[in-house]
């Protein structure tokens, strides 16, 4: 009987698309399950952090407010603790927004009559620091975005690798 030999460049090969399967296999569930979680922190975090009424900051006034005014009132506390409060202003919509980092919330400020038109939660800062399990722990969630993202790109090659395998000349 005549035994066949297999070429070390086919048996390499071969090799070679064994573990793209065994590593697009376990990096897909990997990035499943984190996605998963991450698709539920869309849902949840925004539950858990929700923006408390502006029933507390009313008597404001009635003219227009100058940015140093603003800032100045940023700085004594009127809109709370001045060390979690972020100040900017945006003169082509004439707003002023106090973007509080604690409780992920944006207090805008009307600049031609002074009065707050709204507060809403911080949607892109809450979502950035709190999900991938940033809630639990922020050392933890940036670890695994890390492994994530090369995790994905190992993912999209060895997916590569598979589905033009049958296609590569033996």
């Amino acid at each position: 009987m005549i035994q066949r030999q297999v070429s070390p460049q086919r048996r390499m090969k071969k090799t070679l698309l064994r573990w793209s399967r065994f590593l697009h296999t376990w990096l897909g569930i990997y990035i499943a399950v984190f996605t998963l979680v991450w698709l539920v922190e869309l849902l949840v975090l925004p539950i858990v952090y929700s923006v408390s009424p502006v029933a507390g900051l009313s008597g404001q006034p009635a003219a227009g407010m100058s940015p140093r005014q603003v800032l100045n009132a940023v700085n004594s506390g009127v809109y709370g603790v001045p060390e979690n409060l972020e100040f900017r202003y945006q003169p082509k919509t004439g707003y002023y927004h106090i973007i509080d980092k604690r409780d992920f919330s944006i207090l805008t400020i009307d600049a031609a009559t002074g009065k707050i038109s709204k507060k809403e939660l911080d949607f892109n800062t809450l979502l950035s620091e709190k999900s991938g399990l940033g809630w639990i722990n922020q050392t933890l969630a940036g670890s695994l975005k890390i492994f994530f993202q090369i995790f994905f790109v190992i993912l999209s090659v060895t997916g590569l690798y598979i589905l033009y395998y049958p296609r590569m000349r033996n």
